[in-house]
């Protein structure tokens, strides 16, 4: 035992050291940089207040959805898929993905329809549809989901989703250590408890030595806890 606690405390300093360089990186290096980018996006899309009105994102919106769902309904037929009902055994796989990309392509149609009318308020409405500064925080956010997507392969998705946490709290929320390193830990231990424990459901890992130490965890885990 006193040997135990001699190796915990060497391991403190160690300890100390990795989170003094965990919280500089993000503090010294992230926050500037993308104050910095905000910056940059705030003073060059000034002319947005000018140009992209609130009739203008509403006119761009609803032709956008309707080739979205154009586009849905046509990759379906061209796949092959059922639209309709299929004897003796029920809808066909098509049928929802198809149908609600019509009646979204329906409610797209609609919304043109009072646009050109100018019946709703919106259509009407030539203010600033967004400001700079909401601007940024869109493309940040955008930036961050999109980066957590793409390390899903990598190192999983239990540290992708504590990582994208982790940067929207302390970037955006301006939150605390404390409170951004519990929630990234805690965001692991629960979706690990709610899809590979309650569910049994497998996530991605990512490379091999992310999945041998959750292999790890699931052993120890079949082992004692069940």
């Amino acid at each position: 035992m006193p040997a135990l606690l001699l190796a915990n405390k060497k391991n403190i300093p160690s300890a100390r050291v990795a989170l003094g360089i965990f919280s500089f990186v993000f503090s010294a290096l992230l926050t500037p940089l993308v104050e910095r980018v905000l910056g940059m996006i705030a003073s060059r899309v000034g002319f947005m207040e000018r140009a992209m009105s609130t009739r203008t994102a509403e006119l761009l919106m609803a032709i956008g959805m309707l080739v979205f769902s154009l586009g849905l309904m046509w990759n379906i037929y061209s796949d092959g898929l059922v639209i309709g009902w299929v004897p003796e055994r029920g809808p066909g796989s098509g049928v929802w993905p198809f149908w609600l990309s019509l009646g979204m392509a329906l409610c797209s149609v609609w919304t043109l329809v009072r646009w050109f009318k100018a019946i709703t308020p919106e259509s009407r409405n030539h203010s600033p549809y967004i400001d700079p500064e909401s601007l940024g925080l869109v493309v940040l956010s955008f930036a961050l989901l999109t980066a957590m997507i793409f390390l899903v392969k990598y190192i999983g998705t239990y540290l992708s989703v504590a990582l994208f946490l982790g940067a929207y709290m302390r970037l955006i929320g301006k939150h605390g250590w404390t409170a951004t390193l519990s929630m990234m830990v805690g965001s692991v231990f629960f979706i690990y408890f709610l899809f590979e424990w309650q569910l049994a459901k497998y996530l991605p890992k990512g490379l091999p030595v992310f999945e041998d130490a959750f292999l790890w965890i699931d052993n120890f885990r079949w082992e004692y806890l069940m």
